[in-house]
């Protein structure tokens, strides 16, 4: 017999992975095993379904994203950056030409020297508020703070570099 509840956690999980995923860097490839793997760790936590039900959507991506931060510090696989995919109820201004491959390319130099910035840059540039982002990725306000900061600098330095900004 279907369990109903577990069921619509496992959908909710599934949703949250096909929007969070490609904004981590997560090839598409392994998606689904970081889904199952996710969704192995909450069931193994909360073993009654009415529990599982009732988990809010920031743990289930806060358990996607541990489950990311695990891999890779596993070296189990290196981060990906994918063309931005648009989040629900998100609206996300079209970059286009060259700014939105230097801005695609600054990123990815961003994620080989500090990559903890990028998660955070990723979200404010999709409009995220920083409230929001804190939620998200299950960060404290100073943290995001500093690696916003950090990462507009860096990100602001890079497209400079590129011929973008103030001469």
């Amino acid at each position: 017999m279907t369990d109903l509840s577990a069921g619509s956690t496992y959908r909710r999980l599934t949703g949250i992975g096909r929007w969070l995923l490609p904004k981590l860097g997560v090839a598409e490839s392994d998606r689904e095993d970081v889904v199952q793997s996710s969704w192995l760790r909450i069931h193994r936590r909360y073993s009654d379904d009415r529990e599982r039900r009732r988990l809010p959507d920031a743990y289930l991506i806060t358990t996607v994203k541990n489950e990311v931060i695990d891999r890779r510090r596993k070296g189990r696989w290196e981060a990906e950056l994918d063309p931005a995919i648009e989040p629900p109820g998100i609206r996300v201004p079209p970059t286009r030409g060259d700014l939105g491959r230097a801005i695609h390319e600054c990123l990815a130099a961003i994620a080989q020297r500090r990559p903890k910035l990028v998660d955070v840059l990723q979200l404010d540039i999709l409009g995220f508020k920083q409230r929001e982002i804190r939620q998200v990725l299950g960060l404290g306000q100073r943290v995001v703070d500093n690696r916003l900061t950090a990462g507009r600098k860096l990100l602001r330095e890079c497209l400079h570099e590129k011929g973008f900004g103030p001469s």
